[in-house]
């Protein structure tokens, strides 16, 4: 096996920017609010594309490969975990609870970005349904100021939204389950509003109010730059700012690398490839990789 260069889905949402043709240097890009780096679901999966496994899908390659390709720590006979995404906010995303927690890198954010995460005092279901009702449920929630760099935990069933004016990645798992709480009464596209299921929606969000949310922020220098890790279930991630060369090789699982900006050279058993800013890959669990540039870079692996 080799490391798998991955070609990626987006999607158009009425909330999305143009910033994302910039970052990826594709036309196609110019109007999508989102790009799935890595996705194994059904509604877009990311395929290969180099080598000779070039238009294989995500979660083909894991169930034809098993632990070969995903280590030890995978289990075979579950959907292939991890789901990354990048968005760009021209305007706030909607209210929504997840079913698993999440980490948002904050990759740029306009001066005075905020996100919203959980509600500024307890709420009961009266209240919700009262202002939704009336459009006055963004009033009830809590804001976060973030800035570049930031690295936030969103546990799940808090309700959160990513504020306008921000470039982000999400990393969170494939059988995450997502409810819209409110879409702040906007239309799409083709002039309709998103259907919203309050109640079942109200069974996975807590409502109480939102106390500290977590800023990993565990920080450390090696020879080669720094490394930044948040812990996220069974997951682990590291930005790394890389100003040298590095090695990976994770014996257990599989390396989700996500080149946030610069360029950098990839060598491994059999070959090399060059990296530039938006490149998402997989690095096979126990394959021994050297990285030599500058460039900073999200890793994540189970």
């Amino acid at each position: 096996m080799y490391p798998m260069l991955l070609d990626f889905p987006y999607k158009q949402e009425i909330w999305g920017g143009d910033n994302l043709c910039r970052i990826f240097k594709e036309e196609e890009y110019k109007s999508a609010s989102e790009i799935w780096l890595l996705s194994a679901l059904t509604e877009g999966e990311t395929t290969v594309k180099n080598g000779e496994l070039k238009g294989e899908t995500v979660s083909r390659i894991a169930e034809k490969f098993g632990r070969s390709f995903a280590g030890g720590h995978f289990d075979t006979q579950a959907p292939f975990p991890l789901f990354i995404k990048v968005l760009d906010a021209k305007d706030n995303l909607p209210l929504a609870v997840c079913t698993r927690d999440r980490l948002i890198y904050i990759a740029e954010a306009e001066e005075g970005a905020n996100m919203i995460f959980g509600f500024t005092h307890n709420l009961n279901d009266y209240e919700i349904h009262r202002r939704i009702s009336q459009n006055a449920l963004f009033s009830a929630c809590n804001f976060l100021p973030v800035k570049s760099g930031d690295i936030i935990k969103i546990p799940a069933g808090y309700v959160s939204a990513v504020g306008k004016g921000i470039i982000c990645y999400e990393i969170g798992f494939t059988d995450a389950e997502n409810y819209i709480l409110s879409d702040y009464g906007r239309t799409d596209l083709n002039g309709q509003r998103k259907i919203i299921n309050i109640d079942k929606t109200l069974k996975n969000t807590y409502l109480g109010a939102a106390g500290n949310i977590t800023k990993p922020d565990d920080t450390f220098l090696y020879p080669f730059g720094t490394v930044s890790e948040a812990g996220l279930d069974e997951v682990s991630v590291s930005l790394v700012r890389l100003a040298g060369s590095m090695g990976i090789n994770e014996e257990q699982s599989f390396v989700s690398l996500i080149v946030l900006s610069g360029s950098a050279m990839l060598s491994y058993p059999s070959g090399s490839m060059h990296l530039k800013m938006g490149d998402s890959l997989l690095i096979p669990a126990d394959m021994r990789v050297k990285i030599t540039g500058y460039a900073d870079l999200l890793c994540s692996h189970i």
